[in-house]
């Protein structure tokens, strides 16, 4: 890197005609410890160097404080910024920039911008030492970390020893369960860290080698679909979740020294690595794995889903009268999940048809779910579900109210909980719907960012939110219609 800068000062890079170019290096940016693969910069050498070549430094210390030790006064870089969330155990996200008082009258201006905000600050900090709306909560959890490493962990000396020691253990016992390789660099620093790379025992092969593929290598064009399903199936059948990735065509485990950890948690993790690669090795992260549609597990006999308006008959009172109602159409979801009329037996089922949903005979909806394509409008996804629970669930109500009037002195009422699903192509928001006394409540079960094995959370869901439509919810509402279809039973009770 300080090669690379004398080079650019030196003007050896020659210009246009016979000229040579005037270009210097301005700004140089250094890591503490690079993420991936995961070691150890020689940032305490480099700072000083580089800024002997005439460049400012900025330090990229994302994963510095609470990593490694860093002492500014010595550093003496030009910028200095870090993540307090990663290694500090601050509980949301936080991070700090640290600008020297020589270069403070190069920012521009703070964040949000201060009220005593110069174009041309005339003293050192003059344009961030005062500004209104000041958040102080990540200076309180700042603090509230600091206490818990010092109070509960035994000091910054105690957690080093520890996270050192760790991972090195950690990474022995992957050793010794792959048989392959630590990434190492003799008469280097790259281990001094929390931080260990440890080669699968995957072989990989450039695309071009059909020898490669004869002996069921993994193409490197693969490497990152790969990945992903060492994640996705690693989290669904081990709960657990490993950070991989390919260099030099290579892939290698990256593992992490916390707290938290111990040498039974890398065992469980490399015994579970081996395992898939050898599953790999097979061919198997090239199966399909199929998530939609979502009807592939349902008797159609019983679930039908379509998409259709909600009829305006069954849209309940305060959503059909509200402003909103009037400037928009009636909620008509992608998909909704309710019953065909043969889940019903022959006494009961012109009691059920009174309360079709749509034009298409669906029956007693309990799942809605919109979608808006990558990057759709998630206001109107939202709003499309939220109207279509409300009138789902008071589809049920309205069998409840029947059942409260029918002089039954003891009457089983049906749960009129109904789901919802709204979604693009980053993200999904899972609602939940049920009326409480007079009033319905519609609450956030979970947003879900389409990442990792996010996929199979949703899927999961979704799927046991099918299993209590077809079984439990289904039964309560045959049980409510042939209280409905037998008046007499009442008088006999």
């Amino acid at each position: 890197m300080v090669a690379a800068a004398k080079k650019v000062n030196a003007n050896e890079n020659l210009g246009t005609g016979k000229e040579k170019s005037t270009e210097r290096v301005r700004l140089a940016i250094v890591d503490t410890i690079v993420s991936l693969p995961g070691i150890r910069m020689p940032f305490e050498a480099l700072v000083p160097a580089l800024q002997a070549e005439g460049a400012m430094v900025l330090v990229d210390a994302a994963h510095g404080i609470g990593h490694v030790d860093i002492d500014l006064k010595s550093l003496n870089p030009d910028f200095l910024v870090t993540s307090l969330n990663k290694w500090l155990f601050v509980p949301r996200g936080v991070s700090a920039l640290h600008v020297p008082r020589r270069n403070q009258a190069l920012i521009r201006t703070s964040l949000p911008t201060s009220h005593r905000f110069r174009k041309h600050a005339g003293e050192p900090g003059e344009a961030s030492n005062a500004y209104s709306r000041y958040d102080k909560l990540p200076d309180g959890q700042s603090l509230g970390a600091l206490a818990f490493r010092s109070q509960v962990c035994g000091g910054e000396g105690a957690i080093r020893q520890y996270c050192r020691s760790i991972v090195r253990k950690g990474a022995k016992v992957a050793l010794s369960i792959f048989g392959t390789e630590i990434m190492d660099s003799p008469n280097s620093r790259i281990r001094e860290c929390y931080f260990a790379n440890v080669r699968l025992p995957l072989e990989m092969v450039d695309d071009n080698d059909s020898a490669g593929r004869e002996t069921k290598k993994i193409p490197l064009s693969h490497g990152a679909r790969v990945i992903q399903w060492f994640r996705e199936v690693g989290v669904r059948e081990s709960g657990c979740y490993t950070q991989l990735y390919v260099y030099y065509g290579v892939m290698w485990w990256r593992i992490s020294g916390m707290i938290y950890v111990d040498e039974d948690d890398f065992r469980k993790a490399a015994e579970m690595l081996k395992g898939l690669c050898e599953r790999a090795a097979k061919g198997e992260y090239l199966e399909i794995i199929e998530l939609w549609p979502i009807t592939y597990m349902i008797n159609k006999k019983l679930v039908r889903q379509v998409s259709s308006p909600i009829n305006d008959l069954w849209t309940f009172k305060y959503w059909r009268e509200s402003d909103a109602m009037k400037r928009s159409r009636r909620p008509t979801p992608n998909l909704l999940s309710g019953y065909h009329n043969s889940a019903f037996e022959d006494d009961i089922q012109l009691l059920a048809l009174e309360r079709v949903a749509n034009g298409k005979d669906l029956l007693y909806p309990f799942l809605a779910i919109h979608f808006v394509g990558e990057k759709g409008n998630m206001w109107n996804a939202t709003n499309q579900c939220l109207g279509a629970l409300a009138t789902s669930t008071n589809l049920v109500e309205q069998l409840n109210i029947r059942l409260l009037q029918s002089g039954r002195p003891q009457c089983n009422l049906i749960n009129s909980t109904t789901w919802g699903l709204a979604m693009n192509g980053a993200e999904a928001r899972l609602f939940v719907c049920w009326k409480q006394g007079e009033m319905f409540q519609i609450r956030t079960v979970q947003c879900i960012h389409f990442r990792g094995s996010s996929l199979h959370t949703l899927w999961h869901f979704v799927e046991n939110i099918l299993k209590w439509g077809t079984d439990e919810r289904l039964e309560e509402i045959r049980g409510g219609l042939k209280e409905l279809a037998n008046p007499q039973s009442a008088g006999d009770e």
